[in-house]
């Protein structure tokens, strides 16, 4: 049997906790794409890269790979324009 697939983990600076879900992750998730999502294990394989629990990334990750409501509303209270939220 095959060794399981090695999942390079982005750096949190949270030790083993997990990790909350910053402005600049939400940035780089919508700059994903599908077909990175995918690369990277789906959804769930991104919220692991990131230390992110499955639960929590359901509240800023859609199953189609777009942000949520709240994700938005987050990059926005952030200083990001609504255009720059949506994901090409």
């Amino acid at each position: 049997m095959p060794p399981p697939a090695q999942i390079l983990r982005k750096e949190t600076g949270t030790g083993r906790g997990r990790a909350t879900v910053t402005t600049e992750m939400l940035r780089e998730w919508q700059r994903l794409g599908e077909q990175r999502m995918d690369e990277a294990g789906k959804l769930d394989g991104v919220a692991r890269q990131y230390g992110v629990a499955s639960n929590t990334r359901k509240n800023y990750l859609r199953a189609d790979g777009k942000l949520t409501k709240r994700a938005e509303d987050q990059l926005r209270k952030d200083g990001e324009g609504k255009d720059r939220c949506k994901l090409k």
